[in-house]
């Protein structure tokens, strides 16, 4: 059986300037970002190599879906591009033991992103890295972290 995936949530790209790409994508496709947070540097990823980071984020909807464009400090060297996709689930827990039973590389294990938010992500053969979560409908604006 496969984790029940309920929706794809968002895509996200990292970027050096969320100013500039925010509004390419606005001139480009009618990018229309509606909310926008700074992450606690408490944060850490493996990318960084264990260094707490912090991010400076825009989410907005491009065609029915979210787009999520996020600065992140420090990255050294500076990493563009592709970030990951989110994929919706009811129940977070019995997700990642599913993903984990199956083989998974974990990227980093469920935690409380935000209150009532839980998260994981793993990365797929070929390192395309998937959040997977009780994600929130994010083409609307929401309270963030």
């Amino acid at each position: 059986m496969a984790i029940d995936a309920k929706m794809l949530t968002h895509l996200c790209f990292v970027t050096t300037d969320v100013e500039r790409l925010s509004d390419w994508y606005g001139r480009m496709f009618g990018y229309a970002p509606h909310t926008r947070f700074e992450t606690p540097e408490a944060l850490t990823h493996r990318r960084t190599k264990g260094e707490k980071e912090s991010a400076d984020v825009v989410i907005g909807e491009l065609g029915g879906r979210a787009l999520e464009i996020g600065q992140y400090r420090p990255i050294d060297p500076p990493r563009v591009g592709f970030s990951h996709f989110g994929i919706r689930v009811d129940d977070v827990d019995a997700a990642y033991a599913h993903a984990v039973a199956n083989g998974a590389d974990v990227y980093l294990e469920p935690f409380e992103a935000a209150p009532g938010l839980r998260i994981f992500f793993i990365n797929d053969p070929d390192g395309n890295q998937i959040e997977v979560g009780n994600l929130p409908d994010l083409t609307r604006p929401y309270e963030a972290i």
